[in-house]
């Protein structure tokens, strides 16, 4: 098993095993989203591949993954992964997370909230491109989130 799910497995048991109280609500949904990457080269590839433009690989791609968490009247807490993969001029990447999120909810009337928060997590990028040596490699994500929650009956 890998490293990275292996994280993925412990963040889904963390979440399964945190002791739910009376005002705690389990969620889990789906998530879908775009993002657009840029892709930094060291001077030895731009070099001896002719300067290829990896910027554009992942480059509004759709991403997709899973969310599970807990929310009750203050804040939730919850574990995110998701995936995008993309090929452009012969390079093909694929980009997968594995975030844990905080948001602190301020109620702005009876049905809707305003939230903040922060994420931080593990980001792997692979390179597998035909004609290369896979490749792989794992870095650091941080992030904040701001917004409304609207309760829709």
């Amino acid at each position: 098993m890998t490293t990275f799910k292996k994280l993925l497995l412990a963040f889904t048991m963390m979440g399964a095993s945190v002791a739910a109280h009376a005002d705690t609500t389990n969620f889990a949904g789906l998530t879908f989203g775009q993002t657009s990457d840029k892709v930094k080269k060291s001077n030895a590839l731009n070099d001896n591949l002719n300067h290829p433009n990896a910027d554009g690989v992942i480059g509004k791609d759709n991403t997709w993954g899973v969310r599970l968490g807990q929310q009750d009247s203050k804040g939730r807490y919850y574990a995110t992964y998701d995936n995008v993969s993309g090929s452009h001029n012969g390079i093909k990447l694929r980009q997968e997370n594995l975030l844990g999120s905080y948001d602190l909810f301020y109620p702005v009337g009876g049905s809707t909230k305003l939230f903040g928060g922060a994420t931080a997590g593990l980001t792997k990028l692979t390179q597998d491109s035909p004609g290369f040596s896979r490749d792989s490699d794992i870095g650091y994500a941080i992030g904040g989130q701001v917004g409304v929650l609207q309760q829709v009956s």
